[in-house]
């Protein structure tokens, strides 16, 4: 947009007048725990829920439908730390990378989605076996399943 228009989204949208660069954001996102970002994406489901704007996604009878989908956002054979998961190739290199399960809801005839806090793939304490994206997703389910049993109970007016 700010090659094309002179302006970007954030600009026209939010009224931005300076957007920080990548490296700025990188610099100061990279001092926080990403779990502390994690509450963002619970008051942005209740502000959505409270305000009437997840009854185009209710299905099934008050129902909200939520996919869970894994996606590798780091992976290097140079670089790895102690939280990497490791793939070990036919010719002997290790590749190290960071991968995450990125719940959203979604519903059918509906274009967007909305994005929910999302569960890391990360070596566990005490195992010897790595981690993978369907234990991720069981501990994302295990850990938020509650809150959307009250999305249906709200969602039915029970």
């Amino acid at each position: 947009m700010q090659s094309r228009h002179g302006k970007d989204n954030a600009q026209t949208l939010f009224g931005l007048e300076q957007i920080p660069s990548v490296p700025q954001i990188r610099n100061i996102l990279d001092q926080i725990a990403a779990p502390q970002l994690f509450g963002v994406f619970e008051r942005v489901y209740r502000a959505l829920q409270q305000g009437g704007y997840l009854k185009p996604y209710q299905c099934l009878g008050g129902h909200l439908l939520v996919a869970l989908d894994g996606t590798q956002y780091f992976s290097s054979q140079k670089l790895g730390c102690d939280r990497c998961s490791t793939r070990t190739h036919k010719n002997g290199r290790v590749t190290d990378f960071h991968s995450a399960i990125l719940p959203v809801i979604v519903a059918p005839n509906q274009a967007a989605v909305i994005a929910l806090a999302p569960e890391f793939v990360r070596p566990q304490d005490g195992s010897d076996k790595q981690d993978c994206e369907l234990e991720a997703a069981k501990r994302w389910l295990q850990a938020h399943a509650k809150q959307f049993d009250r999305q249906t109970h709200h969602a039915a007016g029970r």
